[in-house]
């Protein structure tokens, strides 16, 4: 994190990097550092968006294996076609013209001349040719991708989003994370990161990999707020409503990055220096866009945007082809990949492309981290991460410096020496596209078996018997049909016989199908062992009957797949942790307004010592308010996510074991003093969650001067049962022994309580190692030795704890 004080007084101001750029003389006044700067921003967008041309036919495959849901809907149309009110010919023709039909439409032939049918006019009779089985695409990548993404998505739908907790635990550490975590919290609700997370999962499952781009250095939205000054007048104060960091997702064919380093070093800020993303915009758009450095005269005249001969023609007219673009590329340069297809969007949207605002022009977001003493931009001698925004290859429209690294990735179980690594869909593509094809033969093979030939006597029967009866359609199953025949020239005939025997039909030899289905049942089950799908997580049954070890081992494959996932996901979210927790500290409101759920777990005590004010409402909901400098922490336990997000009951429950073995022993009692035990006793309740009434205040210096005085006088004996033991009165009537009432005290206020987390302790950690021990037989032995290990370190310590003070832990033996 940069601080943006920091680069202020070294020389940055927005205005001065809009003159270095784009000085009064134009591009020959630029100085030579700028010149190298723009040179090295334009060499590497070049490169990153030509390598996306050539290469988006990976991409372009898997939105085609993801979308065959969308691809099967003629049949359904035509059906609905047919099921209308009567239509002429007119508007059946328009009809199927506008729903893309036309490939169904066939000219009817007459069986006769063998010719195409046409009415009055001339013109062909056409019928609709509506298969009764048709090509079936197997939507496989889209469901299972589903399944997976779900889990993903559950494991971390968790409240808060993000949960800051210290490297290392303090109470005032814990408390500033907390604060933090809330801050977050509101953020995440406002900037909709939720479903940013979906997103950002979604496509890391069906691309293999995925950028989020930090759209702006920060986002706020701010509105007026009429308030009461202190003259009594009113004003209206400016309130921020909302603020973050607002992301952009660019579709991998159309973002690019730094290859000389693995692409896990984006989320570290220890290898990448550079990523950037494109996109075909308007020409208007462009010049419309306040934030560019384009004066009022640029934007009426129609500022020149750079040459676009630097993208390679035929990776463009391929590129072209895959993702069609409505808007009207230079055609010197393009060629023939300006003319329209029939998938050209032009005619769904029709836009106008011939005016020159509608010209299409390549902007790209180039983030890049240089040193920019080394360039002359201002006096700052160390790496700053900085937005170039280039209109096609040398136009600068906007620089301006992040003080956080802008980019993160999330990868899908990604090889890091390679620079395509395939998705989740790469890996279920090939099994989609066989279980289509077999599918499609199962049908065939299965209308193959249906055919109904059978043949009849023409010499008995005249063929316009047989017409009649071929043109009868659901008539002939749904009515009585008469049919004249000459039962006396029959009689005559020696061929004819008796009229049953006039048709005969023919049985062609039948193909079994079974083979097909149990090909497709055996790619499923390869498909879903590759993945680490269980038949029980895909909504299936087994091809077995499974025994309960066979489920277990079958559920600990599937969520080691789904752990090592979790690790690429966890990189990101850390990355995106203090992403956002760096914005906050720069660019955020300077009064921290966060909502603490419930008070029992925040002391004001400690709000206050840190500069912050409390509000506390009758349904103990506090409002805190406080400068965000005290919110500062050196680093955070950030990589603590999905199932290894810690939870503070484990931590206290730690934390009372501990002050049990402490205040078991008289000596380190004497050592810690009332100061000492108060404190430990106080943070045990804070992680605890424990009401604010069970606090122990301080006494006074005086109060613990007169009790140490009694306390002296009453332990002259020393003798187990004399006065001076703990619990037992001092001579003469005095005041019992501090310590051991302090004692007796926290054991009757935490004996429940420790006994509670003593179960809590066994039930999370102790029962699920010896779960572990039978479900995983490699780890049996080092599993029952760790759990035997544990057992015998929580003995010893309850060993050395009185009686009265120890809880009732229910053990179980490994």
């Amino acid at each position: 994190m940069v601080d943006l004080k920091v680069l202020q007084a070294a020389g940055y101001d927005p205005e001065k990097m809009r003159k270095l750029f784009l000085p009064e003389g134009g591009e020959a006044a630029r100085t030579e550092d700028i010149r190298r700067l723009i040179d090295l921003v334009s060499s590497r967008t070049r490169e990153g968006v030509n390598r996306n041309l050539r290469n988006a036919r990976w991409f372009w495959a898997i939105d085609q294996a993801c979308d065959v849901t969308q691809y099967q809907i003629s049949n359904t149309l035509a059906k609905g076609l047919i099921g209308r009110a009567k239509m002429d010919r007119a508007e059946i023709m328009s009809t199927v013209q506008e729903w893309g039909l036309s490939s169904m439409l066939t000219p009817e032939i007459d069986p006769e001349t063998k010719r195409a049918k046409v009415d009055s006019l001339g013109r062909p009779v056409m019928k609709l040719d509506l298969p009764i089985f048709s090509a079936i695409h197997i939507p496989l990548c889209p469901q299972y991708l589903e399944v997976r993404w779900a889990t993903l998505v559950d494991n971390r739908d968790q409240s808060p989003f993000f949960k800051y907790q210290p490297l290392v635990y303090s109470r005032e550490g814990h408390l500033k994370a907390q604060l933090l975590t809330s801050r977050m919290e509101r953020m995440t609700m406002d900037m909709g990161y939720r479903a940013d997370f979906r997103q950002e999962v979604l496509m890391m499952l069906k691309y293999g990999v995925v950028f989020a781009f930090a759209r702006e250095p920060y986002y706020r939205e701010v509105h007026l707020r009429e308030i009461v000054n202190e003259a009594g007048e009113k004003v209206y104060d400016p309130q921020v409503v909302r603020e973050g960091v607002r992301y952009d997702f660019p579709h991998p064919s159309r973002a690019f990055v730094d290859l000389s380093h693995r692409l896990s070093t984006l989320n570290t800020d220890t290898g990448v220096s550079y990523a950037g993303y494109w996109d075909i915009y308007r020409f208007g758009d462009i010049i419309e866009n306040k934030r560019y450095w384009l004066t009022d005269e640029e934007r009426k005249e129609g500022k020149s945007m750079g040459s676009m001969s630097w993208i390679e023609s035929q990776a463009w007219d391929m590129y072209a082809k895959l993702y069609p673009c409505s808007m009207q590329m230079p055609t010197e340069i393009f060629g023939k990949s300006t003319q329209r297809s029939e998938l050209d969007r032009t005619t769904e949207a029709f836009r106008y492309t011939y005016n020159q605002r509608d010209n299409g022009v390549v902007r790209s977001n180039v983030y890049m981290k240089i040193n920019p003493k080394d360039y002359g931009l201002f006096d700052y001698n160390g790496p700053v991460w900085f937005c170039f925004t280039m209109a096609n290859d040398r136009t600068p429209l906007l620089v301006e410096p992040y003080c956080y690294t802008p980019v993160r990735v999330d990868q899908f179980n990604a090889d890091q020496g390679l620079w395509r690594n395939p998705s989740m869909v790469n890996v279920i593509l090939p099994f989609q596209d066989q279980l289509g094809n077999i599918m499609s033969q199962y049908l065939l093979t299965v209308r193959r078996n249906l055919i109904n030939l059978i043949w009849y006597n023409k010499d008995a029967v005249h063929h316009s018997v047989i017409d009649k009866l071929e043109s009868l359609g659901k008539e002939l199953y749904t009515d009585i049909n008469f049919m004249p025949i000459s039962f006396r020239e029959m009689s005559y005939e020696p061929t004819a016989g008796e009229p049953q025997n006039l048709f005969r039909p023919v049985q062609f030899s039948f193909t079994p199908t079974q083979e097909m289905v149990t090909a497709m049942m055996t790619l499923l089950d390869m498909v879903e062992r590759a993945i680490g799908f269980t038949a029980q997580e895909v909504g299936s049954v087994a091809s077995h009957v499974q025994t309960a070890e066979e489920v277990k081992t079958i559920r600990g494959y599937q969520n080691s797949r789904v752990v090592l996932t979790d690790a690429f996901i966890d990189s990101s979210m850390q990355a995106w942790k203090d992403q956002i927790y760096s914005a906050f500290m720069v660019y955020g409101d300077d009064i921290v307004m966060a909502e603490v759920a419930d008070m029992n777990q925040i002391s004001p005590e400690d709000l206050e010592r840190l500069g912050f004010e409390v509000e506390v409402s009758p349904d103990r909901r506090a409002g805190v308010i406080g400068p965000k400098s005290s919110l500062t922490m050196s680093a955070f336990a950030s990589d603590r996510e999905g199932t290894r997000r810690s939870d503070d009951s484990q931590l206290a429950t730690g934390l009372m074991q501990f002050a049990q073995t402490l205040f078991s022993v008289p000596e380190v009692v004497q050592a810690m003093g009332i100061d000492g035990i108060i404190d430990m006793f106080n943070t045990v309740s804070s992680f605890a969650g424990l009401p604010p009434e069970a606090r122990i205040k301080a006494p006074s210096k005086e109060k613990l001067a007169e009790q140490a005085q009694l306390a002296a006088m009453a332990g002259a004996g020393g003798q187990p049962g004399q006065p001076g033991q703990p619990g037992q009165p001092a001579p003469g009537g005095g005041q019992p022994d501090v310590m051991g009432q302090l004692q007796e005290a926290m054991a009757q206020m935490h004996g429940q309580e420790m006994e509670r987390m003593g179960q809590e302790l066994k039930t999370q950690v102790i029962d699920p190692m010896q779960q572990a021990i039978k479900d995983t037989q490699g780890m049996a032995v080092q599993s029952s030795q760790r759990v035997q290990m544990l057992e015998e370190v929580l003995k010893a310590i309850l060993a050395r704890i009185p009686p009265g003070m120890a809880p009732q832990l229910p053990m179980t033996s490994a």
